[in-house]
């Protein structure tokens, strides 16, 4: 039997810069954080059997992608405290990911909105992809 989770009922929130988070509205799609390590290379003549020796040094929260259902007239989306205001502001924000698991598992970080890519369908309803640049360390399960 799987233990697998379903991904209905994730929240995505954005702080309000004040402590509180609202949850993003409509969203349909989440990713999680992109985390990396910068790796160096270090190898020398004295490289054991000629293999590239490698170190790690700073690490990369990366970026978050989503999307959403567009609207243009939720406070979430637009307005002075949506994502694009937060976009055109350069605004940094605290953002949450609650997952829909037992543990309610939380991803939480500070991120500035650096990218938006609307979509408008003949048939279908406004869409929006968006990006957050993680800034700092993020916390993690």
């Amino acid at each position: 039997m799987s233990n697998a989770v379903h991904g209905y009922g994730t929240q995505l929130q954005m702080g309000d810069g004040i402590g509180g988070y609202t949850t993003v509205a409509e969203v349909t799609e989440v990713g999680s954080p992109k985390v990396s390590a910068n790796m160096v290379d270090v190898t020398n003549m004295m490289s054991t059997s000629g293999w590239r020796e490698k170190l790690p040094t700073l690490l990369d929260g990366g970026d978050v992608s989503f999307k959403v259902n567009y609207l243009p007239a939720d406070a979430t989306h637009d307005g002075t405290a949506g994502f694009i205001s937060l976009l055109k502001n350069r605004t940094r924000r605290s953002w949450k990911i609650i997952l829909p698991d037992a543990g309610t598992t939380t991803w939480v970080f500070d991120a500035y909105v650096s990218g938006f890519e609307g979509g408008i369908p003949l048939d279908g309803v406004l869409t929006a992809s968006l990006t957050l640049a993680i800034t700092g360390a993020p916390t993690l399960p």
